[in-house]
């Protein structure tokens, strides 16, 4: 009886097995165009769900869709009683999903000089799509996508197509098709080279598409009188696009770009998208004003960093551990904000990463309606195709998404997508679920089936007696094993079969002396499964900190400080750096962020806010005239020997956290400046540090404009390697500077001369020379790297010659020697106060250079150069009376106001007077000595910098570490080991612990 109960069930195993239609292979070729799929849940859209749903696709189109409808006779029911259906998902950012591809003839080549701007060309120009990388993001749920191009500045134009396997032309959708843009390198060629370099480019680009289609419209008004302008069909369609609003697709690779893409937009007119990085969090108020735009964004988990040793962990940033906690909820947070967008999986290397994600960010605050809107419905109206796609109504595209569940659910699979009423199954379920407590008919046997869905264990049960099955094996939808029978009352080993009825299970038994017997066998009690406790979690508490500005170490909880109406420092050494020179026991009074007065005994305004100054000394804020800090992705543009319309301004990073060590030392004005590369480099960029606000506030509104030219060694480039771009020479150097400038005067002339006429096509606008005109009509001031004395003089004569002058010479190592030249021309001096023999060319420096330059009328300043040396600025000073024994009121002038005059800012800031900035520092003692430091920085009347929060802040941030590292450790979440102890950002926790690149001149200033 025992042995029969058990053969039975293989029986019905096979005749179940050969019964059944076999599923069809991925996009099967069968002619039936007509499904009707039943008993499903259907997610018709966000927020409208219906039970027991019937879904009738034809010919690729959803017919009906609703509970109770009549299947249609032609139609193929499929039941999917369980499943629940889903609009198909969007990617509306497929970047990097084609693979190149020759083509006959003559490829699709980018019509402008510049290969990096190629409008006029499609993102399958020379690609196609790549059937691997779809597959992987198909299997996840994804039925269209938007490709966009992956390389160049001005990509080109994207293409909207559903991902089955036909070619482009046959999946192609009917949408909007947009540009895309990027300014993270590296793009194509050796130019552009630099971030700004990139933007440059952009500008520069719509300009001539604004040109050139006013320029046609010129010729067709008049062709007879005009000369047409050459076909140049990047252009044409950069400015058809720009004026019929196609949208650009903003690529950025972190925050700051967004904001320097929102610039951009508001200053060329285009409708921009902005394709966020996933970070976007770290500046969440900056980018606030952005929240009514059209938003892609990632999903973007990162691992946690390595903390799993102390060694370890000294090396991780606070920066770093702050990211990994609050990357899942940059969705959440952008969405509580009032941003709304679609999600994207730029930046994951498949589906199945994005899905992970999708749903960690539900977890972490991302509302599920949203979610599921963000990846259907919303990304369906920014592509145009909302009409047939994002949604499961009747008269759509048939792309749907069948999974085991809800798709924010750990556990939910895809079991199947429909592309264009096509089936492709993902994971099928081929083989049951056995598991389950059953009972073999009316005995007293029972057998339990536990453990994974494809590793099962089985175990049969009479009474005491528990015999366990052997060499289990599931094929063919059948469960079998083998058992020694001499338990249960046989001889030798017995075998067991099983397969799924809906009752329970059917059961086929083969004795030991080769006898069969089938058992029907219902399910008593089912199986309760268990979590896994070994499984991998992950965190899904929110993140535990609130956020602060700048992002990270040091940072606030308000962006700016508060500005008291008035202050009073009383009873300290003011230090003007004024006509009243140094006050002893004197104080400083500010207004509304302005100084008001200086003196003895004054009195105190009612509400003010008093500073005992008492054995305190007041300086000016130090201003540092030759900086590189916080320039993002580079200081040097070298693609070309002149590039004058480049903007340092454009690429200003307010997160760096030199910034805040530098307000630390007393630095509260910086001039940023371009590298030494090019014989013209690029525009300049006055700083105020004000930490923890957005780059756009960084910058001194009314500053005097500068650009930075180089002689020597560094543009010439001659020691570079092998490179081949001229000049390679010094007197190629200023070829090229005189050359710039006739060809500038050339250029103001002709605009002139159209400006008064009006007659024929406009000149086209080009930045580079318009830069030049500014210096020659005295609106922007040259800032020259220089060392010797014969290209000093050299330089200032062509100036003289072409009608310019030099507003100051930086690095000046050999100004000693032709001071009185410089000082007749007019010329400044931003000088090291000490630096020789770091190269052949400053041989002859020496550290009496300031000092004599200044006995001598030149305007002279001691600059850094170094993100680490402008926080010693006062220090560098002091030499100044070291070497040359200028009284110390003359020396904080080099640091000051004499600074503020090399950079044109001396009415705004650089000395205590009336009507300036208040810009002050309060010192613990002298400013000179190497014995003091600064206790408070203020700008503006705000207090940027106070060495007793400073103490707050460094406990906050070990305290935070602390905190974060534990949650790696309890959370047991994978940890990135791949960075082998180097900060991933590059930033610095904490003082002279961590540096990064840029302390030591890597920017090639002083190499």
């Amino acid at each position: 009886m025992k042995k029969a109960i058990f053969i039975s069930i293989l029986t019905i195993l096979n005749f179940c097995l050969f019964a059944q239609i076999q599923p069809p292979s991925p996009f099967s070729t069968e002619n039936i165009e007509v499904f009707a799929l039943t008993e499903a849940t259907v997610v018709v859209k966000s927020g409208q769900e219906i039970q027991n749903c019937t879904l009738i696709l034809r010919n690729g189109k959803i017919e009906q869709v609703g509970s109770g409808i009549p299947v249609p006779a032609d139609a193929r029911v499929i039941s999917l009683k369980g499943k629940t259906i889903y609009p198909g998902f969007i990617e509306p950012f497929a970047s990097g999903w084609t693979k190149s591809v020759a083509k006959p003839g003559e490829p699709g080549k980018p019509a402008k000089w510049n290969p990096n701007v190629k409008p006029e060309l499609s993102v399958f120009e020379n690609s196609l799509p790549d059937e691997k990388i779809i597959e992987k993001f198909r299997s996840a749920g994804f039925t269209t996508a938007q490709f966009v191009s992956s390389d160049g500045i001005i990509r080109g134009k994207s293409s909207i197509l559903d991902l089955g396997t036909g070619s482009p032309e046959k999946e192609k959708v009917s949408g909007q098709v947009a540009q895309t843009l990027s300014i993270s390198l590296p793009g194509i060629g050796p130019d552009p080279n630099s971030e700004m370099g990139a933007i440059a480019l952009i500008r520069q680009s719509f300009f001539d598409a604004d040109w050139y289609a006013a320029s046609l419209e010129t010729w067709k008004k008049n062709p007879g009188g005009n000369k047409r302008p050459e076909n140049d069909s990047a252009l044409e369609q950069l400015a058809s696009d720009k004026k019929n609003g196609v949208p650009f697709y903003c690529n950025a690779a972190d925050e700051l770009q967004i904001q320097r893409f929102s610039k951009l937009a508001d200053e060329l007119k285009f409708n921009a998208v902005y394709v966020a990085s996933g970070k976007e969090f770290r500046w969440l108020d900056a980018l606030s004003p952005l929240k009514s735009a059209q938003w892609i964004v990632p999903v973007i988990i990162p691992k946690a960093p390595d903390v799993s040793s102390p060694e370890k962990t000294a090396k991780v940033l606070l920066d770093d551990l702050l990211f990994w906690d609050f990357a899942p909820e940059n969705p959440a947070l952008l969405f509580g904000k009032g941003f709304r967008f679609s999600l994207t999986s730029k930046g994951l290397p498949d589906g199945a990463s994005f899905l992970t994600n999708l749903r960690l960010s539900v977890k972490r605050g991302l509302p599920e309606n949203e979610a599921l809107k963000s990846i259907t419905e919303t990304p369906a109206k920014l592509l145009g195709i909302s009409a047939t796609h994002g949604t499961l109504e009747a008269g759509k595209t048939a792309n749907l998404v069948v999974m085991s569940g809800n798709f924010a659910d750990d556990k939910t699979q895809v079991s199947e997508v429909w592309i264009n009423g096509k089936r492709s199954l993902i994971n099928p379920e081929t083989e049951p679920d056995f598991r389950g407590t059953f009972g073999l008919d009316s005995t007293a046997y029972t057998i339990q089936i536990s453990g994974k869905i494809k590793s099962p264990a089985v175990t049969l049960k009479l009474g005491a007696k528990s015999v366990p099955l052997s060499k289990i094996l599931i094929e063919n939808n059948r469960l079998s094993g083998v058992f020694v029978a001499d338990s249960l009352g046989g001889s030798g080993l017995a075998t067991l079969s099983a397969i799924k009825t809906s009752e329970g299970l059917g059961l086929t038994l083969n004795h030991p002396d080769g006898k069969s017997e089938y058992f029907t066998s219902a399910l008593k009690t089912p199986f309760n499964e268990v979590a896994d406790p070994d499984k991998e979690k992950q965190p899904v508490d929110k993140s535990s900190f609130p956020l602060t500005y700048p992002f990270g170490s040091f940072g606030r909880s308000t962006a700016i400080p508060d500005q008291p109406k008035t202050i009073m420092v009383k009873n300290a050494t003011i230090w003007t750096a004024g006509k009243d020179g140094n006050l002893d026991q004197s104080d400083l009074l500010v207004e509304n962020g302005k100084i008001t007065k200086t003196g003895e005994n004054l009195s105190i305004p009612a509400g003010a806010v008093v500073i005992d100054g008492t054995g305190k000394h007041v300086t000016p804020g130090l201003i540092d005239a030759h900086s590189h800090t916080a320039i993002s992705s580079g200081v040097n543009e070298t693609g070309q020997p002149v590039t004058a319309e480049v903007r340092i301004e454009d690429v200003v990073d307010p997160s760096d956290i030199a910034i805040y060590y530098q307000l630390a030392g007393g630095v509260t004005t910086s001039n940023q400046m371009h590298g030494s590369a090019n014989a013209i480099g690029g525009q300049t960029n006055i700083s105020k540090w004000r930490w923890g606000q957005p780059a756009e506030e960084l910058k001194l509104k009314g500053a005097y404009p500068g650009i930075k030219f180089a002689l020597g060694e560094n543009p010439k480039q001659s020691n570079w390697g092998d490179g081949n771009r001229y000049p390679r020479t010094r007197m190629g150097v200023y070829e090229t500077i005189r050359d710039d400038f006739i060809r500038a005067k050339e250029y103001k002339k002709n605009l002139e001369t159209w400006n008064k006429t009006k007659k024929g096509v406009a000149p086209r606008r080009n930045l580079e020379l318009e830069t030049l005109v500014e210096i020659l009509d005295g609106k922007r001031g040259i800032q020259c790297h220089s060392y010797v004395q014969s290209e000093i003089l050299a330089l200032m004569r062509i100036g003289e010659e072409l009608g310019f002058k030099v507003k100051t010479f930086q690095h000046i190592l050999e100004g000693y020697k032709v001071a009185g030249e410089m000082a007749k021309h007019g010329a400044g001096g931003s000088a090291f106060s000490d630096w020789w023999a770091y190269k052949y060319e400053v041989i002859d420096a020496i550290p009496y250079n300031g000092p004599i330059m200044h006995q001598q009328g030149v305007v002279v300043s001691y600059n850094s150069d170094s993100d680490e040396m402008a926080r010693r600025l006062n220090t560098e000073a002091a030499k100044a009376v070291k070497y040359g024994g200028l009284e110390p009121e003359e020396a904080i002038k080099f640091i000051t106001i004499n600074a503020a005059i090399n950079l044109g800012i001396e009415k705004q800031t650089g000395s205590l007077e009336a009507g300036k900035d208040a810009d002050f520092v309060i010192w613990n003692g002298n400013p000179l000595s190497t014995f003091s430091k600064p206790e408070q920085t203020w700008i503006d009347g705000r207090k940027y910098f106070d060495l007793q929060e400073d103490e707050g802040l460094r406990k906050n941030i070990k305290n935070k570490k602390q905190v974060l590292t534990q949650k790696i450790l309890k959370s047991g979440v994978p940890m990135d080991k791949s960075d082998k102890g180097k900060p991933a950002n590059l930033k610095i926790d904490r003082c002279m612990e961590v540096f990064d690149e840029h302390t030591y001149g890597i920017h090639g200033e002083n190499q």
